[in-house]
């Protein structure tokens, strides 16, 4: 598995001037691609595709960034609302450049987005009308390895978000709550098996519906419970 992820950043400075757009509605029951989107020219650059997911306490959204075809944006979901948000810095760009810091916005919205010049290393950060405090995992997807994104939440001893990605045979995710951490583990099947990761939880659980969600139990420290989640991209 290609280096991943990042945790969010506290707080972006804005590198310009930030354009007004009206929110774009969440789309109502969107058909999700089965096969990858990100185009072969880019499975060593830092162009493609970047898929993500972030949580706090009380909040969940995804995150997909798209450089390819001519686009430079990047289009997150917060609480059910969905923006496309867009750059200027990254005019004189082409895949291949290391990008070292480009910032899309959408009125109050911010993410920060970095990456490699051979997209093996990549991190973003979020500012969501002033929320900063979220805790995130991303990873690039390739033209031979779908990345899917689910959101879910966990209860019982502990409750609050599990949010995570899945990419060939693995999982990184991240649960956020009454407990926080980070998670990783395997597939095999429609089975999943998730082993602590900075953290001491552990977790199984399966897919139901052609992988379009899934559920499980949790044990840490000796405490237990249940976790669902379902297909977000």
């Amino acid at each position: 598995m290609k280096r991943l992820i990042y945790l969010i950043l506290a707080g972006i400075v804005m590198l310009g001037p930030v354009s007004c757009k009206k929110d774009d509605p969440a789309p109502a029951g969107p058909t999700l691609p089965t096969a990858p989107e990100a185009k072969a020219e880019h499975n060593t650059k830092s162009g493609g595709i970047y898929k993500g997911t972030f949580a706090n306490s009380s909040s969940s959204g995804t995150v997909k960034i798209v450089l390819q075809d001519g686009k430079t944006e990047a289009v997150v979901t917060y609480n059910g609302t969905t923006r496309t948000l867009t750059t200027t810095d990254l005019s004189s760009w082409v895949s291949g450049d290391a990008i070292t810091g480009a910032t899309f916005t959408s009125t109050d919205w911010q993410l920060l987005f970095m990456a490699d010049a051979d997209g093996s290393s990549f991190a973003f950060g979020l500012n969501l009308a002033g929320t900063v405090d979220f805790e995130g995992v991303i990873m690039k997807e390739l033209s031979t390895a779908q990345v899917r994104v689910y959101e879910g939440t966990y209860a019982g001893a502990a409750s609050g978000k599990w949010n995570f990605f899945t990419i060939a045979n693995q999982l990184q995710g991240v649960y956020t709550g009454s407990s926080s951490g980070y998670f990783e583990g395997v597939i095999t099947g429609s089975n999943i098996a998730i082993t602590g990761s900075g953290s001491s939880v552990t977790a199984v659980g399966t897919f139901t519906g052609e992988a379009s969600a899934c559920s499980g139990t949790w044990e840490s420290s000796g405490d237990t419970g249940t976790w669902t989640g379902s297909r977000k991209l």
